[in-house]
């Protein structure tokens, strides 16, 4: 799905690896392109907070090779929030637990 420019993609294999999630993207494109995440703004009054983050391409090639790409984006900015959040990526059954160190 296009957001503002952005292509939203589905995470496959969400795992934590140090202060990192890792996950993979299937994607048509060059190869070359930026994968983020992207916060929706919702945040349900919860303790610990629960959010949804969505892989997305910043800057979509022109290209229609088909990807496979593993990710590596680090999560701490996400903790200035509270000392634990969970996390939520579409489509994946059940909810991350993520927390200070």
């Amino acid at each position: 799905m296009l957001t503002d420019g952005h292509i939203e993609l589905a995470a496959k294999n969400v795992r934590l690896d140090g202060d990192c999630f890792v996950f993979t993207v299937e994607f048509s494109g060059c190869g070359n392109e930026v994968v983020d995440l992207h916060f929706n703004g919702i945040m349900p009054h919860s303790l610990p907070p629960q959010i949804t983050l969505t892989p997305v391409i910043l800057e979509p090639g022109l290209c229609e090779m088909w990807n496979e790409k593993e990710v590596r984006i680090d999560y701490t900015s996400l903790l200035t929030i509270n000392e634990e959040v969970m996390v939520k990526f579409p489509g994946m059954e059940g909810m991350i637990s993520i927390r200070r160190k």
